[in-house]
């Protein structure tokens, strides 16, 4: 019951003070919850998942209405589990993709230093 409730407050809190558009509330919310403002690419992503569950339940009401039953009935403890599923799938993936840009980074600065050794020594200059 702990984290529908949490849920439900975070997300009453930015309804009220999270601004005026689903892209600050969405902000607010991971400000609140991951202790920063989301990157712009983030930011995008939200809004467009919000937009997209908006329009899929708009036009399938009875699928709205069964998940709302059944997120009411189901078991907090396996919704906390499947939440802390999720949240470790998505760190894990944030951290694969720190791991990618950092070995690009390191490759690209590596091939820089060889193309400059390689300039220098063309220019009869000391590369080292």
């Amino acid at each position: 019951m702990r984290g529908r409730a949490a849920a439900r407050a975070l997300a009453a809190h930015a309804l009220a003070d999270g601004g005026g558009d689903d892209a600050s509330r969405l902000g607010w919310m991971m400000q609140h919850v991951l202790q920063r403002a989301p990157r712009d690419e983030e930011r995008k992503l939200l809004v467009d998942l919000l937009a997209r569950h908006r329009s899929y339940f708009a036009q399938q009401p009875k699928a709205a209405d069964e998940l709302l039953n059944a997120l009411l009935k189901a078991d907090p403890n396996d919704v906390n589990i499947r939440i802390t599923s999720a949240n470790n799938t998505r760190r894990t993936g944030e951290a694969l993709l720190k791991l990618k840009r950092y070995h690009e980074s390191e490759t690209a600065l590596g091939e820089a230093i060889r193309t400059y050794r390689e300039l220098a020594i063309a220019h009869g200059e000391n590369a080292s």
